[in-house]
């Protein structure tokens, strides 16, 4: 399927004048689509919204009907709020593409959010954390009066900050991670300076206490390796498939 690139629109502004832009990806001659809002990873102090594999997941699932929304957000580690304060622009992104969901065709009741490495740290509090959990110092307040609720979350080798942010009532989670990776725990631990969670301890977590929860764990570290390399693209289709499979199994 086409589509078309619309870039650098502001989805977020603050009252010092900083903003936050977005990238959509926007399928052509559809109605009534799903929309999956991407957030790039990089530790919370680099990376971009335009980098690998974003870029590549949003132009395939943009070829595959959904409506993209990559952004980018507050980058401030190593700050203790950086967590937090990317977690809270993830939340604006979700309701300004909810508040153009007519114009953008998009069904907003499949409104669904994705993150790599730190973005999976920002997905994953997107779905799951409450008001709050947050410092009123950290609140980004673009786009308030609409929701901010997803029906479903990607987390690729990221984590949650507290698994007891997740409840019964919460929205389901497909957990993507290396077998080996040693930079976000798989399990319990630390990373970016915080105590989280990873995939395999989240996918626990939620059959416990009754959470749709899927997981890929994958041979391999952190991220999918070399970007030039076969296993590398290899990678990209394996965790695409998976995703769009999970996303599209949400009705």
């Amino acid at each position: 399927m086409d589509y078309t690139l619309k870039g650098g629109i502001i989805y977020s502004t603050f009252v010092s004048g900083l903003t936050l832009k977005t990238d959509l990806y926007l399928p052509n001659g559809t109605e009534n689509r799903p929309c999956l809002v991407l957030v790039h990873g990089g530790g919370f102090f680099r990376g971009s919204r335009r980098e690998e594999p974003i870029k590549s997941y949003a132009t395939m699932f943009a070829q595959n009907g959904y409506v993209v929304m990559s952004i980018d957000y507050r980058l401030s580690f190593p700050s203790a709020n950086a967590v937090q304060q990317g977690v809270q622009d993830t939340l604006a992104a979700v309701r300004w593409i909810r508040s153009q969901s007519i114009k953008y065709k998009i069904d907003d009741q499949r409104i669904f959010v994705a993150g790599t490495s730190a973005g999976g740290l920002c997905a994953c509090g997107a779905a799951y954390m409450d008001a709050q959990d947050f410092l009123q110092s950290n609140l980004n307040h673009s786009n308030e009066g609409w929701s901010n609720s997803v029906a479903g979350v990607a987390n690729l080798w990221g984590a949650v900050l507290k698994l007891s942010y997740i409840e019964q009532t919460e929205s389901p989670i497909i957990s993507i991670y290396g077998k080996s990776d040693t930079t976000v725990p798989t399990d319990c631990g630390n990373s970016f300076g915080v105590s989280c969670c990873g995939g395999k301890a989240i996918n626990e977590y939620c059959k416990t206490i009754g959470v749709r929860s899927v997981e890929y764990p994958f041979d391999g570290k952190h991220g999918m390796g070399n970007k030039t390399s076969a296993h590398y693209a290899e990678l990209l289709q394996l965790t695409f498939n998976e995703m769009l499979t999970f996303f599209n199994s949400i009705t």
